[in-house]
């Protein structure tokens, strides 16, 4: 059984099963780490924004009252009566208080630490506990010489408001990031649902491809190792051996060509070339050798065809439908048995109906019929060559051309299969 699995996987690049074990499990941890970098990627700058706002705005009355003291310097270092809450401090060029305009010791015993080391550009200094915005100038003494004036306003509560906006911020932003990694892993477990899904519809579709190869090619190496016991026999003698091996190497190579197109399908590798033509007529054509069948097996098939149908689709594929249809319908229905071929249109659709009166399908099964490898009688699929492909490469035809198919019970026996593909009704049909 691996021996077949591995030929499938070669077969159809799947060698390297893009999802198993470690490699899931470092998907999911690199899902889950993209997510979390992207949640707190947005919250930290969020939270940096909003902080350099409200800093911007807590500094700005401040600001904009030591410009104002700065212009009017002149009259400050004449007049030592700013407003309370503005203190004004004039420097010598060696670091020592010429004047200031406060009774206070505290500027005296830190002028280390006021002593303005820029000018012209308002700036935050810290003191002890004290903060503080300020600016300095340099200007001209009465006496010629070059002096600095400072301006400082204290920016205590502005400096513990933000303080306190950056413990809130900072306190939120983890709790939103805690957050984040819940709402991550649950991205990204739904992120890999598909991925989880498609990953174990491969491992279905090399499993169920090499079951169905095992048969033909265990028969296929059966009969050659039967004739190699027997090298010198005639060919007519050994029919018995090789006709079997023959007709199994031709359902294998069905078999191989059906898994090529579902391949091709889900890669959409396979496109659909569209031309308008006149269904009808391509009816006919299929049918004819089908009627002839079908009387050899003491069956009737009826057509029922009423206008010319200009359908705008894939002729190759809607041709690979109408066998696919057909053939199931004969393999499936009795001696004396029935099949009826409707093609009409209603509601802007092309109607397609193939109906037989055979064995018929459960009515639990009917949604099934579609799914890959599907057979309802295994036994006889077996018997008449069926791997249980055809009709999801109908389906996958149907769907390219935007239609749907379904399956249904005719009464009192029998399946109904029913195609509709959407039609441009303006050209659609024409009398004859």
């Amino acid at each position: 059984m691996k021996k077949f699995k591995n030929v499938i996987l070669e077969k159809f690049n799947l060698s390297k099963p893009f999802m198993k074990g470690d490699l899931l499990r470092s998907s999911k941890i690199k899902l889950l780490a993209t997510n979390v970098a992207f949640f707190v990627g947005i919250i930290s700058i969020f939270s940096l924004i909003i902080f350099n706002y409200i800093k911007i705005n807590q500094y700005k009355s401040i600001d904009m009252e030591i410009t104002k003291s700065i212009n009017d310097i002149p009259r400050l270092m004449t007049d030592h009566r700013p407003k309370p809450d503005i203190i004004v401090i004039l420097w010598d060029t060696k670091g020592n208080i010429i004047d200031i305009s406060t009774k206070s010791n505290f500027f005296e015993e830190n002028k280390t630490s006021f002593f303005p080391k820029s000018f012209d550009t308002i700036q935050s200094l810290s003191v002890s506990d004290s903060s503080f915005r300020t600016e300095s100038v340099k200007v001209k003494a009465y006496t010629g010489d070059t002096i600095y004036a400072q301006v400082l306003i204290s920016s205590n509560s502005e400096d513990n408001a933000l303080s306190n906006i950056f413990v809130i911020l900072t306190i939120g932003g983890s709790l939103v990031i805690i957050l984040s990694v819940f709402a991550s892993y649950f991205l990204a477990k739904q992120n890999m649902k598909p991925i989880l899904l498609a990953w174990q519809k491969q491992k279905e579709f090399v499993e169920d491809a090499s079951h169905e190869m095992r048969t033909p090619l265990t028969v296929v190496q059966t009969k050659l190792e039967l004739l190699l016991r027997e090298p010198n026999a005639k060919i007519i003698d050994k029919y018995d051996y090789i006709a079997p091996a023959l007709s199994e190497t031709g359902r294998l190579s069905r078999l191989v060509g059906n898994l090529l197109t579902l391949a091709r399908a889900d890669s959409n590798t396979t496109e659909i070339i569209k031309e308008e033509i006149e269904v009808n007529s391509l009816i006919s054509k299929i049918c004819e050798p089908y009627i002839e069948i079908a009387e050899l097996e003491d069956k009737k098939i009826f057509i029922n065809l009423s206008n010319k149908i200009y359908l705008p689709c894939d002729k190759d594929r809607i041709h690979q439908l109408m066998v696919i249809l057909l053939d199931n319908a004969l393999k499936y229905t009795v001696d004396n048995g029935i099949i009826i071929v409707n093609s009409y249109i209603k509601d802007t659709k092309w109607f397609f109906q193939v109906i037989d009166n055979g064995i018929g399908i459960k009515e639990e099964n009917l949604g099934k019929v579609f799914e890959r490898f599907f057979r309802e009688d295994k036994a006889r699929s077996r018997e008449t060559g069926g791997s249980g492909l055809g009709l999801s490469i109908a389906k996958w035809i149907v769907t390219k051309h935007g239609g749907t198919i379904k399956a249904m019970r005719n009464q009192p026996t029998g399946t109904i299969i029913e195609v509709k593909i959407p039609i441009n009704p303006t050209t659609a049909l024409k009398e004859i």
